[in-house]
């Protein structure tokens, strides 16, 4: 029974703090209270942190012979540069993820218009259609959509061909009644 209380104390001492209170003296409690805080700050930025790193992938080596001519190093191909479409594709996906909370699409449809009466030439106008995240109220939601578009509005405008973007947000909604 101590080994599962001294892992408690250990892995959950947020928990433990609560039903050993009145057992521990005056140094254990800010002890206690203080190793619960950090636990418990650890405990919700890791699951706040989304990121997931990608799994390098190696290659084996082929070694092979080769004649002078063929040993001559071959012109290297030019890096394809992505459309502005995928660019702006990208940094919205950047800016809040590509899936809601709900584990649906972000972006439902994304236009990139040429130019259409602005003053610059060549530059282009986004109109994204998104769905919005849930939340537990009206009002959460509205804050995280404005939090949301203030993060993708920064991203679109720091590519420097996009002039104008207008933002739709979608959240399906069941009627209660």
């Amino acid at each position: 029974m101590k080994i599962l209380k001294f892992f408690g104390w250990i892995f959950i001492p947020y928990i433990m703090i609560i039903f050993q209170w009145n057992k521990i003296g005056k140094t254990g409690k800010t002890f206690g209270s203080a190793w619960a805080v950090i636990a418990l700050i650890v405990v919700i930025t890791n699951a706040n942190d989304d990121k997931t790193k990608p799994v390098a992938s190696v290659d084996s080596a082929k070694t092979t012979t080769a004649t002078a001519a063929e040993s001559q190093p071959a012109p290297a191909p030019k890096p394809v540069e992505p459309s502005i479409e995928d660019r702006i594709n990208n940094s919205i996906i950047e800016a809040v993820k590509d899936k809601t909370n709900m584990d649906k699409d972000r972006i439902v449809e994304l236009q990139v218009n040429d130019h259409a009466g602005t003053a610059k030439e060549g530059d282009k106008i986004v109109i994204a259609k998104m769905n919005a995240d849930e939340n537990l109220t009206n009002s959460m939601v509205r804050h995280g959509i404005l939090m949301q578009s203030d993060d993708v509005f920064k991203v679109l405008f720091s590519i420097p061909e996009v002039e104008e973007a207008a933002l739709f947000w979608q959240l399906p909604i069941t009627d209660a009644y």
